[in-house]
């Protein structure tokens, strides 16, 4: 499904979608114990070329998320102005349960915002 929603989404822009990170085993410093990407369920990502913001909302308001159960998150990757905590990234995450959201994390609190 996340396969899937990614060609989707660089279909969308007519660019290169670029993986960060995937399916994982292990629970990196900082991260949750409940990641979708330990379930094998999610990929952290970016559009070559455009900006995580300008990605985030542009994805959401073409509606291709909207009924596949998806965890979006735009990680801003900054915090009070200081260094990152993480590099700034996309995340899309697929829900085994009938749920959809999307949400913007900055400091490690998360805003709902739609979907």
């Amino acid at each position: 499904m996340v396969r899937r929603e990614l060609q989707e989404i660089a279909d969308l822009f007519g660019s290169t979608v670029v993986l960060t990170s995937g399916d994982r085993s292990h629970v990196p410093p900082g991260g949750s114990t409940r990641s979708l990407h330990l379930a094998g369920r999610a990929a952290d990502f970016y559009v070559e070329g455009v900006s995580l913001t300008e990605a985030f909302n542009r994805i959401r308001a073409s509606g291709i998320l909207n009924d596949g159960n998806f965890e979006f998150i735009n990680h801003l990757g900054v915090c009070n102005g200081g260094p990152a905590t993480i590099p700034a990234h996309l995340h899309l995450g697929h829900y085994s349960t009938n749920q959809n959201r999307h949400m913007i994390e900055e400091c490690g609190s998360y805003r709902v915002v739609g979907p």
